[in-house]
Protein backbone atom coordinates (compact mmCIF):
# COMPACT_ATOMS: atom_id res chain seq x y z
CA UNK A 1 0.00 0.00 0.00
CA UNK A 2 1.55 3.11 -1.23
CA UNK A 3 1.09 6.48 1.15
CA UNK A 4 1.92 10.01 -0.19
CA UNK A 5 2.97 12.10 2.23
CA UNK A 6 2.14 15.73 1.45
CA UNK A 7 2.79 19.27 4.18
CA UNK A 8 0.09 21.06 4.63
CA UNK A 9 0.14 24.18 2.32
CA UNK A 10 0.41 27.25 4.48
CA UNK A 11 0.47 30.90 3.84
CA UNK A 12 4.79 30.75 5.33
CA UNK A 13 4.94 27.76 2.49
CA UNK A 14 3.22 29.29 -0.44
CA UNK A 15 4.80 32.61 0.07
CA UNK A 16 7.88 32.12 2.58
CA UNK A 17 10.74 32.67 -0.34
CA UNK A 18 8.87 35.94 -1.84
CA UNK A 19 9.03 37.21 2.04
CA UNK A 20 11.94 37.03 2.85
CA UNK A 21 13.45 38.60 -0.40
CA UNK A 22 11.55 41.31 0.12
CA UNK A 23 12.63 41.98 3.88
CA UNK A 24 16.33 41.63 1.89
CA UNK A 25 15.12 44.03 -0.93
CA UNK A 26 14.15 46.58 1.52
CA UNK A 27 16.92 45.78 4.45
CA UNK A 28 19.47 46.72 1.67
CA UNK A 29 17.48 49.95 0.28
CA UNK A 30 17.22 51.04 3.35
CA UNK A 31 21.25 50.74 3.88
CA UNK A 32 21.78 52.17 0.59
CA UNK A 33 19.65 55.21 1.93
CA UNK A 34 21.17 55.29 5.37
CA UNK A 35 24.76 55.14 3.81
CA UNK A 36 23.98 57.80 0.97
CA UNK A 37 22.69 60.34 3.68
CA UNK A 38 25.65 59.90 5.81
CA UNK A 39 28.24 60.23 3.00
CA UNK A 40 26.15 63.61 1.51
CA UNK A 41 26.01 65.03 5.21
CA UNK A 42 29.63 64.79 5.50
CA UNK A 43 30.53 66.42 2.22
CA UNK A 44 27.88 69.25 3.15
CA UNK A 45 30.38 69.64 6.19
CA UNK A 46 33.65 69.93 4.20
CA UNK A 47 31.86 72.38 1.76
CA UNK A 48 30.89 74.52 5.03
CA UNK A 49 27.23 74.00 3.54
CA UNK A 50 23.96 73.14 5.54
CA UNK A 51 22.82 69.40 4.42
CA UNK A 52 18.92 69.55 3.03
CA UNK A 53 17.20 66.75 1.86
CA UNK A 54 15.51 68.58 -1.32
CA UNK A 55 19.17 67.97 -2.95
CA UNK A 56 19.71 64.53 -1.45
CA UNK A 57 16.29 63.02 -3.11
CA UNK A 58 17.53 63.51 -6.88
CA UNK A 59 21.10 62.05 -5.73
CA UNK A 60 18.88 59.45 -4.04
CA UNK A 61 16.94 58.32 -6.75
CA UNK A 62 19.79 58.07 -9.40
CA UNK A 63 21.93 55.67 -7.47
CA UNK A 64 19.02 53.85 -6.89
CA UNK A 65 17.80 53.24 -10.54
CA UNK A 66 21.92 52.96 -11.58
CA UNK A 67 22.09 50.38 -9.65
CA UNK A 68 18.54 48.39 -10.28
CA UNK A 69 19.89 49.13 -13.95
CA UNK A 70 22.69 47.05 -13.09
CA UNK A 71 20.95 44.66 -11.59
CA UNK A 72 18.74 43.75 -14.22
CA UNK A 73 21.06 43.43 -16.47
CA UNK A 74 23.17 40.72 -14.54
CA UNK A 75 19.80 39.03 -13.67
CA UNK A 76 18.33 39.27 -17.26
CA UNK A 77 22.11 37.96 -18.65
CA UNK A 78 21.73 35.26 -15.85
CA UNK A 79 18.25 33.69 -16.96
CA UNK A 80 19.63 33.74 -20.39
CA UNK A 81 22.73 32.26 -20.07
CA UNK A 82 20.49 29.34 -17.50
CA UNK A 83 17.86 29.24 -19.40
CA UNK A 84 20.24 28.19 -23.07
CA UNK A 85 22.38 25.89 -20.72
CA UNK A 86 18.53 24.07 -19.14
CA UNK A 87 17.38 23.16 -22.41
CA UNK A 88 20.40 21.43 -23.11
CA UNK A 89 20.55 19.54 -19.60
CA UNK A 90 17.39 19.04 -18.87
CA UNK A 91 16.73 17.64 -22.22
CA UNK A 92 18.99 14.59 -21.56
CA UNK A 93 17.53 14.66 -17.84
CA UNK A 94 13.89 13.91 -19.92
CA UNK A 95 15.25 11.19 -21.92
CA UNK A 96 16.46 9.23 -18.83
CA UNK A 97 13.47 10.25 -17.54
CA UNK A 98 11.67 8.79 -19.98
CA UNK A 99 13.70 5.84 -20.27
CA UNK A 100 13.65 4.96 -16.82
CA UNK A 101 9.42 5.16 -17.12
CA UNK A 102 9.56 2.63 -19.74
CA UNK A 103 11.77 0.28 -17.60
CA UNK A 104 9.54 0.43 -14.89
CA UNK A 105 6.47 0.03 -17.06
CA UNK A 106 7.89 -3.35 -18.25
CA UNK A 107 8.71 -3.96 -14.92
CA UNK A 108 5.08 -3.58 -14.06
CA UNK A 109 3.90 -5.72 -16.79
CA UNK A 110 6.19 -8.57 -16.32
CA UNK A 111 4.81 -8.56 -12.40
CA UNK A 112 1.39 -8.91 -13.49
CA UNK A 113 2.06 -11.92 -15.44
CA UNK A 114 3.77 -14.13 -12.52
Amino acid sequence: MEREYKKKDTFLRNWGAVIILAIFFFASWAGQFANQIIVQQNDSKEHGQVFMMEEFWPQFWASTFENWQSEWLQLTTQALLISGFAAVLFRKQDEEHYKTQLMIEQLRKDMKKK
